[in-house]
């Protein structure tokens, strides 16, 4: 799902960078926690500028007619 090393994982949940639970000296993560952690890294559109409008059209690209 993350798509990381498990030393970058281990890393992250010593430093408290993702929620983990420590249960018996394993760390266990919760998926429904992960999947939050994730959606709040999200960064938010705050502008409606579309570089590609100006190059006529959502591809991009010109057409002769």
């Amino acid at each position: 799902m993350l798509n990381v090393k498990p030393s970058t994982l281990y890393q992250w949940a010593e430093l408290g960078q993702i929620p983990c639970i420590k249960l018996n000296g394993v760390l266990r993560f919760d998926m429904e926690d992960i999947n939050q952690w994730i959606n709040s890294c999200k960064k938010q559109v705050t502008s409606d500028y579309n570089p590609l409008a100006k190059l006529g059209g959502a591809s991009g690209i010109k057409r002769k007619k």
